[in-house]
């Protein structure tokens, strides 16, 4: 059903017009006493008797809230219709039920006890403030999803086949190396990889691999889908760092220059303007939370990791020539052509 809305045009108004027609059929109002044509009997909620149940299933476990509002809150409607079908959420201002459940203060919001079992109380704090709106819907929705009845198998399947393409979805992405990421192949790409200099360089070194051996395959790609996740993650922080991989033996240049361990793969974070560098630690897994923690480190100058980068990172084998590599910082500063500053 459309409804002409007729209020001021401003963005609070729109919201709080919006949020006060969430369907109230939801919940049900709760009473001590005797049912009514608005509110049910406590007992007869409890025992799935009442008339408003309707078409739900018996046995679903029971929310209340107590309050001394006239109005049962959106944030309340919100969440019943959430859980609608897994939990029967209620809603009462009679002080005969907060003397029932032994709650001194409203709103309390609360799962009701089976038999004799004390009621399981919602303790996450203050219940609705404009700013605190998401997180305390939020950590409401995790205390009734801990009580609420199982989706119905026909809810759940249809999920568990979403998760199931979203996580496909996911790891094929992870496992097509973005475009911007560089595969060095020659020097011009690990110049290209420092920006004009303006930028930091992440580079991975990886083995070289044998593409009829699975085991090497599948662990190329996941070692590749981190470094996919790592830059994407970096781009939408706006970081600094361009993203880069080489394969050996072509790193056996700037494993020799920068002195690093022979473990593969190993991840090297190089920031030219102010001449650091930090690698892997030989004990440190080649994960998502080292490579953002190795990162961050360098980005803010920390780290037993951190050392001197005193040459310009070099392409090739380690058995090429390094006197026929050519140092180009100091070609720019005018130098004597020795690698070392």
């Amino acid at each position: 059903m459309c409804v002409d809305y007729q209020g001021a045009r401003e963005a609070d108004a729109i919201v709080e017009a919006a949020l006060d027609r969430l369907p109230s059929w939801s919940t049900t109002l709760l009473t001590a006493d005797a049912s009514t044509i608005a509110r049910a009997n406590i007992d007869l909620f409890l025992r799935d008797e009442d008339a408003f149940r309707g078409s739900l299933p018996a046995g679903l476990p029971k929310a209340i809230l107590l309050t001394d509002k006239a109005k049962v809150a959106p944030l309340i409607r919100a969440l019943a219709l959430d859980f609608y079908g897994r939990i029967r959420m209620g809603v009462s201002r009679d002080a005969k039920l907060l003397k029932r459940y032994n709650v001194k203060k409203t709103p309390t919001l609360l799962i009701a006890p089976e038999s004799g079992d004390e009621p399981i109380i919602y303790e996450g704090g203050v219940f609705a403030s404009d700013a605190a709106y998401k997180m305390v819907y939020s950590k409401m929705h995790a205390f009734l999803e801990a009580h609420a009845a199982p989706l119905s198998s026909s809810k759940s399947t249809k999920q568990a086949k979403k998760q199931k393409k979203e996580k496909k979805q996911e790891k094929k992405s992870d496992a097509e190396v973005h475009q911007d990421i560089i595969e060095v192949q020659a020097q011009a790409d690990i110049d290209r990889c420092f920006d004009g200099r303006d930028h930091a360089c992440f580079l991975v070194l990886l083995d070289n691999i044998d593409e009829s051996n699975e085991e090497q395959v599948k662990a190329d790609r996941e070692h590749l889908a981190i470094l996919n996740r790592a830059f994407k993650e970096d781009r939408e922080a706006e970081g600094v760092f361009e993203f880069a991989y080489l394969r050996a033996p072509n790193d056996g240049l700037i494993a020799k220059q920068l002195e690093l361990p022979a473990k593969r793969p190993l991840a090297v974070a190089l920031e030219w303007p102010s001449r650091l560098f930090m690698t892997q630690g030989e004990d440190e897994a080649f994960t998502l939370d080292n490579v953002q923690r190795m990162i961050a480190l360098l980005i803010s100058k920390r780290g037993e990791n951190l050392q001197p980068l005193a040459f310009w990172p070099t392409f090739g084998p380690a058995s090429a020539s390094s006197a026929s590599t050519t140092n180009k910082e100091e070609e720019q500063d005018g130098g004597d052509g020795h690698d070392e500053l």
